[in-house]
């Protein structure tokens, strides 16, 4: 097309497209990258051809798209207090969107989620034309779009149909969203699901999801503002809600804080392996005696690369047992480096919430020993801190 039409007029095909470009509409201003005198002239002759309303035309069909352009959105939005409303939820995977949206479908606004719909985010804005076409005026949808081209999908729908848009965005942290995730994953499956588990359960669980899909969210958002097109957008916190009452104390720590390899490897390869380091027997006798649970974690890749097989790994931990005099309750996490592919590997708080959660923790009673780098991943598992060098020197 672009060649037939800069034949007809004797021009470069690059005049053609800048002439095309620039009747586009009054925002836009194309700006050539001229490299050499010739195309540099041939920029300023494209910038003074008009193409006619048929050349125009025959270039518009080949963006359908086009006409979003031609046509300005002022004169396609309906007015804010127009009948009806498509209320847009967005937040991270797991930020709590559907008990968000619970209170709308409350008041009878249909839900569409991709969850019980499946396909894409445009699949959506599909049915929600389909929907909007038989009729219906109050809809919600809670997925997580976090880009400004998912969300035009929905808003040109409602659109087009005369129905004003909204923004909820649920402003939930990512911190506070693979927490949400990591419970509900607990109280449905009983337990952390492995990378090959989350595959087969995410069919029928849409919260069995790795924490890829949220940080792949925070890499793609493109926080929601009212000029996209919404008849305003509302911020909304998250908010905790009590559950069970949770009365027990513990002390959570990682292995590396209590022991170490007597061959100088990462960690103990086998029970005969493990050396205490100075302080902990002593310092961890006095918690157990105080009443504390003592609940302890640890990365072992060796299991998940199999060079270190399950029983043996459990063995050190047993063996750990026995040199401290106390009884902690062990859990690890034996999958390799990489991305993170589950929701155990620290800096992820899966363990050490499951520890908490499976032996009904209250966390404010409670005490997290590590590294000073561990500082922040005892906030986020609401765990007042202790560096280990200061707890374990007392007992030194």
């Amino acid at each position: 097309v672009v060649a037939a039409l800069a034949s007809e007029l004797g021009r470069q095909p690059a005049e053609i497209l800048l002439a095309w470009l620039k009747s586009l509409g009054p925002n836009i201003v194309p700006i050539p990258g001229a490299s050499r005198p010739e195309t540099a002239e041939g920029a300023a002759r494209g910038q003074l051809l008009t193409l006619d309303g048929a050349m125009r035309a025959r270039m518009d069909q080949l963006l359908p798209t086009t006409h979003l352009v031609r046509t300005r959105r002022e004169d396609r939005r309906p007015p804010d207090d127009a009948r009806g409303e498509v209320v847009l939820i967005m937040g991270y995977p797991g930020a709590g969107k559907s008990t968000l949206a619970r209170s709308l479908i409350d008041a009878s606004y249909r839900r569409l989620n991709r969850d019980e719909m499946g396909g894409k985010l445009r699949g959506l804005a599909r049915a929600l034309e389909s929907e909007l076409q038989q009729g219906g005026r109050h809809f919600v949808l809670d997925n997580t779009y976090p880009t400004r081209r998912a969300r035009n999908d929905v808003i040109e729908a409602a659109w087009r149909h005369g129905v004003p848009a909204r923004c909820v965005w649920l402003t939930t942290s990512l911190e506070q969203s693979q927490l949400n995730t990591i419970r509900r994953m607990l109280r449905r499956h009983g337990h952390l699901l492995s990378p090959e588990e989350m595959k087969m359960a995410n069919t029928e669980d849409p919260n069995a999801f790795p924490p890829r899909a949220q940080f792949d969210f925070r890499r793609k958002l493109e926080p929601p503002v009212v000029e996209e097109g919404f008849t305003r957008v509302d911020l909304v916190d998250f908010e905790a809600h009590a559950t069970d009452a949770y009365d027990r104390r513990a002390v959570l720590f990682d292995f590396d804080v209590v022991w170490k390899s007597r061959s100088g490897g990462r960690s103990p390869r086998d029970p005969e392996d493990v050396e205490l380091l100075p302080g902990r027997a002593a310092a961890l006798g006095r918690f157990a005696t105080d009443g504390y649970q003592l609940l302890g974690t640890a990365w072992r890749p060796e299991v998940g690369a199999g060079k270190m097989a399950p029983d043996l790994a459990e063995a050190c931990f047993v063996r750990a047992n026995e040199l401290l005099g106390v009884k902690i309750v062990a859990s690890y996490c034996p999958h390799t480096t990489g991305p993170s592919i589950c929701w155990c590997r620290r800096p992820l708080p899966g363990l050490g919430l499951a520890l908490l959660e499976r032996h009904r923790v209250d966390p404010a009673k409670s005490l997290y020993i590590g590294k000073q780098t561990d500082e922040s991943h005892a906030a986020r598992l609401g765990l007042p801190f202790e560096a280990a060098e200061t707890t374990f020197r007392r007992s030194v």
